[in-house]
């Protein structure tokens, strides 16, 4: 910036517009040093406020030279400008290390409000330098406001040397001055430093330190700091009560948790009706509401459980309701069991008591349980969807064999949600109770509206092995008479009881004039892809094929990975390993040449198998890499990267027709030092006509590269190992 450009920003910085000084100030950074510093300081001194935040801003962009911080030090020596001082003391500690000495220097010949910003400026640099000389001046200073100071510079350099510190900091607590006494105290507990007990109970009896002391003893271990905090909450007022409260909160959510309970019951319902009282005002922060709730049940208040269930229904509250409830625990359980069976409560609030609820019952025996469980049988007949899904939902977990015949009626609802959760839950049962579920089929294929039940009940025995030969029969009937779906349930039953007659009902299934029938159809096939040996997989995958439904055949493959994935939630049998290889076969063939989502779903099958280092699934995963679709062989790319023995295959994306593979494959084998990928690069290099991967591959080859730079011997074809960078590149891919 020439001499012109200089005198336009000292003209624009004397304007009495203030947004003028300001854009002036802005461009201080672009002057030279000798140039800048002068009008840095005028600007900091400025009447609006905006000027000097906007000066202590450009200041950064000033070499930290010493002519800048002397300037800066002028500023402390002397004056009535507040603004400026402050505004100095900010430039002064965003410098650092660079005016560690400068300020050290001038510490000696400054007035007391000067020492005390020079003590500021190096507590923000952050220098572990300033460290000693603040100890000393700690020491030996006369003004107390100073010394005051300089503990509060040190413990602003805890996250330096922390064990020196609070060395410091706790000998301070015997300061002759209760303002270093109160700084050492804050300093500690911003810290993160427990203050040994013994130190720290003197100081409650200071109405000046008893604040802090109250914070810091959220730190404690011993059980007097819960008797001495919760005394203090008991008869705190005004701001005094809600700085107790987050201190108690704190040690009832640790290891003194049992003693903050005795204590608060110790201290009389008052203070229990106060904090249900706290808890349940909605003018109130959220986060005392919480805190409020949650002593409040620990005081077991009598009003907390209503507070808590009012809580329920509020969003930002509602953990902290359902940890309240749980404290109260049993005691409270007719108060919730009142609120559950209330209609006109709101449902939100009801439905998140069912899960308490059912939380609580299996934690105890005896009349507890049986009480809840007969709640929840009440609320599974609740005209609610959420209120009935939950405890149909808590009644799988924790019912008995009485509940099969409450989850074969919540199978009828037009609720589908109660309907699904109905469904999960005779699933359930039937497996826990197969005697009783068998006993119960009797009655449920008698009635054609329960021939869903029946499916479902036949389908849960099977998954055992406890079907018998009358299943079948009853199941292909269904699969073609039955509803929707009844026929969806028959086609999954069916599956699971396997035969000819199974094959039969399954490949009526996929013509079904219901969508969810046909792909219940083909999720079964896919799984028994993996667990038969016949019919084999290519004839399974042909049959679907043939329906010319490339979403069936989608969902066929994608059951197939399923079915060889040991994370598969309705897993009942370990899978094959390895897979079969016809299987492996066929689905190589589909990822080279079949539809995008076919191909996308037998990538995403052959993956489950790649990890367990199974060679043929890595070369069916390659074949996917000819895909004309680009995403197809982006996925593909992305499977292979995850271990060494898919990343030998990447080079062929480099051949790739869509630029985005290709560019793709640069990225990953620049993120692993694979034997043979730079010369693999290097020869696409010449031949590469797209400017983007053409420029990713100079920089993947370029001395500075993170992974051909420093290359090590090949690594094993074997190693499991992910490339770094896998992770990021996938998420900006996706």
């Amino acid at each position: 910036m020439g001499p012109s450009d200089s005198e336009s920003v000292r003209l624009a910085l004397a304007s009495v517009n203030a947004e003028e000084r300001r854009l002036a100030t802005s461009r201080l950074a672009e002057l030279d040093p000798a140039e800048a510093i002068p009008l840095l300081v005028r600007a900091l001194g400025d009447d609006d406020w905006r000027v000097r935040k906007e000066a202590t801003v450009a200041a950064r962009g000033i070499p930290p030279e010493p002519g800048l911080v002397a300037a800066m030090i002028d500023v402390l020596r002397a004056g009535d400008n507040v603004g400026l001082r402050n505004a100095a003391v900010e430039v002064l500690a965003a410098t650092g290390s660079a005016a560690t000495t400068g300020l050290l220097a001038a510490l000696g010949e400054l007035d007391a409000d000067g020492r005390k910003l020079t003590i500021e400026a190096l507590g923000g640099g952050g220098d572990p330098a300033s460290l000693g000389p603040l100890e000393a001046l700690l020491a030996r200073d006369a003004d107390d406001n100073v010394r005051a100071a300089a503990a509060l510079a040190i413990a602003q350099l805890g996250v330096i040397a922390p064990a020196h510190v609070q060395e410091i900091l706790l000998q301070c607590l015997d300061d002759r001055d209760r303002l270093v006494r109160l700084t050492a105290l804050e300093g500690l507990a911003a810290l993160r430093a427990a203050t040994p007990w013994e130190r720290l109970a003197p100081l409650f009896d200071d109405p000046m330190l008893r604040g802090a002391a109250i914070t810091a003893a959220a730190l404690s271990d011993r059980p007097e700091a819960a008797q001495a905090v919760a005394r203090e909450l008991g008869r705190a007022r005004a701001g005094g009560f809600t700085q107790a409260l987050p201190a108690l909160a704190q040690l009832a959510d640790g290891p003194l948790s049992a003693r903050v309970e005795a204590a608060l019951r110790a201290e009389g319902p008052e203070l229990g009706a106060r904090l249900a009282q706290l808890a349940a005002d909605v003018t109130q922060p959220t986060e005392l509401r919480a805190m409020a709730l949650r002593l409040a049940a620990a005081a077991r208040a009598e009003a907390a459980a209503g507070a808590a269930f009012a809580a329920l229904s509020e969003e930002m509250l509602t953990d902290a309701a359902r940890n309240a409830l749980l404290v109260l625990g049993a005691p409270a359980l007719p108060s919730m069991l009142a609120h559950l069976d209330d209609p006109a409560a709101p449902v939100d609030a009801r439905a998140q008591l069912v899960e308490v609820l059912a939380e609580i019952a299996s934690n105890h025996r005896g009349a507890v349980a049986t009480g809840v469980l007969g709640a929840l049988r009440r609320a599974a007949r609740d005209d609610a969807r959420d209120v009935a899904s939950g405890a149909l939902n808590a009644l799988a977990r924790l019912g008995d064999e009485s509940d099969l015949a409450l989850a074969a009626a919540g199978t009828l609802s037009k609720e589908r949600a109660i309907a699904a959760a109905a469904e999960a839950a005779l699933s359930t049962l039937s497996g826990r109770f197969p005697e009783a579920a068998r006993a119960h089929i009797a009655r449920l294929v008698e009635s054609e509206p329960h021939h869903l039940a029946a499916a479902l009940v036949m389908g849960a025995l099977a998954g055992l092995g406890a079907d018998e030969g009358d299943d079948a029969t009853f199941l292909a009937h269904v699969a073609t008479t039955g509803n929707t779906d009844a026929r969806r349930a028959a086609v999954l039953a069916v599956a699971e009881i396997g035969g000819t007659a199974a094959m039969e009902v399954l490949s009526f299934a996929l013509a079904d004039e219901e969508r969810e029938v046909r792909f219940a159809a083909a999720r079964a096939l896919g799984r028994r892809c993996v667990a038969l040996a016949s019919p084999s997989p290519s004839e399974i995958l042909d049959l679907v094929e043939r329906t010319g439904a490339s979403e069936l055949v989608a969902t066929t493959v994608r059951a197939v990975g399923e079915g060889m994935s040991l994370a598969y939630s309705e897993r009942r049998s370990a899978p094959p390993a390895p897979p079969p290889p016809e299987l492996i076969s066929v689905l190589a063939l589909f990822a080279r040449g079949a539809p995008s989502a076919v191909a996308l779903a037998a990538v995403d099958a052959l993956g489950q198998t790649i990890a367990a280092g199974t060679l043929a699934a890595c070369d069916a995963i390659a074949a996917a890499l000819e895909h004309p679709d680009a995403s197809v062989a982006k996925a593909a790319a992305f499977k292979l990267a995850e271990t060494a023995l898919g990343r030998e295959a990447l080079g062929r994306c480099l051949d790739h027709p869509s630029p985005g593979v290709r560019l793709l494959a640069v990225e990953l084998l620049a993120e692993v030092d694979l034997a043979g990928a730079r010369a693999r690069l290097t020869r696409r290099s010449l031949v590469e006509l797209d400017r983007d991967v053409r420029n990713a591959i100079d920089r993947a080859l370029s001395p500075g590269s993170r992974s051909f730079g420093s290359m090590g011997p090949p690594q094993s074809a074997h190693e499991g190992t992910p490339p770094r960078g896998l992770s990021r590149l996938g998420e900006g891919d996706r």
